[in-house]
């Protein structure tokens, strides 16, 4: 037993003096710059980057002029397509979830530095119609999480830029 935890120990100890850390947002480069996010038939997706950014400590600027960089996203949405019909009863058994964005970047001196890129994200869930509320909720989560992954991408591009 003793043994176990010396190893154990050992073990963590090797993985601390290593540097390994968990991944995370990683958005150092952008601290030092304000980046202002406009949207357009994107608020939802607008106001995930906000938080993102929030989250880490990157300041946001209140107006597009006092921005270092500008994320202008458009045209945010969902198409729900029936992925697979029982064969039994003809009813739908699963859905696939589509997402669409838009998002370009601009700097301070409105040159564009991504051409606008399409954002694109899929998720399928099983639907049982039994449980319509718990799987309208299912949905709902799916997408939160598709536009969470979708502003991390536009993130990560605009510190590619930075950088």
């Amino acid at each position: 037993m003793n043994l176990r935890h010396s190893l154990l120990l050992l073990i963590l100890a090797m993985l601390c003096a290593c540097g390994f850390q968990l991944r995370g947002s990683n958005l150092e480069p952008l601290k030092q710059s304000k980046v202002y996010v406009n949207s357009s038939n994107a608020n939802p997706l607008a106001r995930e980057i906000r938080e993102q950014l929030e989250f880490a400590d990157v300041p946001i600027a209140k107006t597009a002029t006092d921005a270092d960089y500008v994320v202008d996203v458009s045209n945010e949405k969902f198409e729900r397509k029936v992925l697979s019909v029982s064969g039994d009863t003809g009813k739908v058994e699963e859905f696939e979830i589509l997402y669409y964005a838009d998002f370009t970047i601009r700097g301070s001196d409105g040159k564009t530095l991504v051409k606008s890129e399409p954002i694109t994200g899929q998720r399928d869930f099983i639907f049982v119609e039994d449980s319509v509320l718990g799987k309208s909720d299912e949905e709902n989560k799916l997408q939160d999480e598709i536009r969470r992954q979708s502003a991390a991408s536009v993130l990560r591009r605009l510190k590619t830029v930075i950088q």
